[in-house]
């Protein structure tokens, strides 16, 4: 009687138990959700109006890679430098397009696949052959107003400049780049800084791209990265992304995302 009474409390033990680890094992994978930052910047991350939808290369990629890590992805619509505190803060999980600099690995982890297109100085069309440049810190004697957006980093040089006080005093600094074009074009400001895939699409949509081009002046050619929120993610599921990156890569999903956009 006790062998069957042991036996029968097993198989209750196994219908009630096992619907609720599988339950719980459900609710773990679902709960796997982060949060990616992104603005208008096409090809990159951007709304495509026609679906509604957020599209873009690194929106794609970042995608996909959390889809093979079974998690899903939300999205903020943030400018960057309030982007940059809520990373910090952890409200956020992610951003595309950072640079790698010792004061954002206080509170970022970094991805180490990266994405390559350099910044460039744009000018307007009829000023292509006014401004020459070697290096940046020759902009304040020459009297160039330089357009920026708050707290984006173009380049180590730029970094280091923007803490002299003669360089600061040339900076026109705004919280979005489509601001800077309109500026540009107006005469308030004699450049701006940015990648050159982004901004030649960028003044495409807004018609300026016969108003303002790029320069041969490039201000920086470093790759940018995928930058994780330590508040909200181990170095574990970094390497884990990395992983996954590397092996669409190899498959030629990389190519394929980007020829989809680019062409």
């Amino acid at each position: 009687m006790h062998l069957k009474m042991t036996l029968l409390n097993r198989r209750w033990l196994a219908i009630i138990v096992l619907p609720v680890l599988t339950c719980f094992s459900q609710m773990a994978m679902a709960e796997c959700v982060k949060t990616m930052r992104w603005s208008d910047d096409r090809p990159f991350t951007f709304i495509d109006k026609s679906s509604s939808e957020i599209k873009g290369i690194s929106v794609d990629i970042a995608t996909e890679a959390l889809k093979r890590l079974d998690c899903n992805i939300s999205f903020k619509k943030l400018p960057w430098a309030r982007a940059l505190e809520e990373l910090r803060l952890g409200r956020i999980d992610l951003i595309s397009g950072a640079y790698r600099k010792p004061e954002r690995e206080v509170y970022a982890l970094f991805s180490t696949q990266g994405l390559l297109s350099p910044n460039v100085l744009f000018l307007r069309a009829d000023n292509l052959g006014k401004w020459q440049f070697n290096e940046l810190a020759e902009m304040p004697s020459k009297g160039f107003r330089l357009g920026t957006q708050i707290n984006v980093s173009y380049s180590e040089e730029y970094d280091r400049l923007k803490q002299n006080a003669q360089f600061a005093k040339i900076l026109y600094p705004q919280s979005n780049r489509v601001s800077l074009w309109r500026m540009l074009k107006m005469n308030r400001i004699d450049g701006v800084i940015a990648d050159t895939i982004t901004g030649r699409q960028e003044l495409n949509d807004l018609n300026m791209s016969g108003q303002i081009k790029a320069s041969d002046f490039i201000v920086s050619n470093a790759p940018s990265y995928f930058a994780f929120s330590k508040a909200t993610t181990q170095q574990s599921f970094v390497q884990s992304f990395d992983n996954v990156v590397v092996k669409m890569k190899a498959e030629g999903l990389f190519d394929k995302i980007e020829k989809h956009y680019l062409d």
